[in-house]
Formats: C-alpha cells, structure tokens, sequence
C-alpha cells in the first residue's frame, strides 16, 4: 500500500497527524509532508464538523464541552507555524484538537502544543 503512494497512503498520514506533530523522534516520509502542506487538506482540516461522540446529554453543555480545549484565551499568533508538526499553524492545531474529546491521551499531547501558540496562558491555572 505504501510503496503506490496513492489514496490510501496519503489516508495513512492524516491518521498518523498528531504522531508526527507531537514525538520529534518520528520522521515524516515526503509524502505526508507534501499532504500536510497541500491547501485542501489545510481546507478539509479547518472547515470540517467536530466529530465529537455523542452523549447521553445530546444537545447540553457537556455535550458542547466535551471537545478538546485549546488555547481558550485566544491565540497570540494565529498563523505562527507549530514546531514538529508538518508546517501546521497554531490554527490549524487548533482546528485538529476541536476534533479531539477533552481527557484523552491525545488531547492532552495536543495541549501541549499550548505553550507555543497560546504562551500567555496562565501557568499554574487549576482549569489547565
């Protein structure tokens, strides 16, 4: 499947997004750097639905909640480029963690990339 370089493959680097955005020791292959800087898949990252599980409380708070917090505050630099992630502004790491349920490994992988988009977060904050 790799060696075609086809759909498939490039299905394989979205799924593989937050590996290479968050563990430095993995290399991106070229073909996923060339997927993560195309413009659609940048579009397709930014303008599609949260695909947050439902909930029993379909429709409350806690449904609307329980997405991925990321730089609540606002971010200083929207298009500042995140380090290790494939050339993906703060934006768009924003955009992928809206993606992400609160709680979860990876979500708070995602989170850590806080530090570089939102640094006036407050550090010791108890909501963190």
């Amino acid at each position: 499947v790799w060696r075609k370089q086809g759909a498939t493959s490039r299905a394989l680097c979205t799924l593989h997004l937050m590996d290479y955005a968050c563990f430095d020791l993995i290399p991106i292959p070229d073909l996923c750097q060339d997927v993560f800087s195309d413009a659609s898949f940048n579009d397709r990252l930014l303008t599609q639905p949260s695909t947050t599980p439902p909930t029993s409380h379909q429709g409350s708070k806690e449904t609307m909640a329980s997405a991925c917090n990321f730089c609540e505050g606002g971010i200083a630099n929207p298009e500042l480029l995140v380090p290790k992630t494939g050339g993906l502004t703060c934006v768009q790491v924003k955009a992928a963690a809206t993606k992400e349920v609160n709680g979860t490994a990876t979500c708070r992988t995602v989170q850590k990339e806080e530090e570089e988009c939102c640094p006036t977060k407050r550090v010791g904050d108890s909501h963190a």
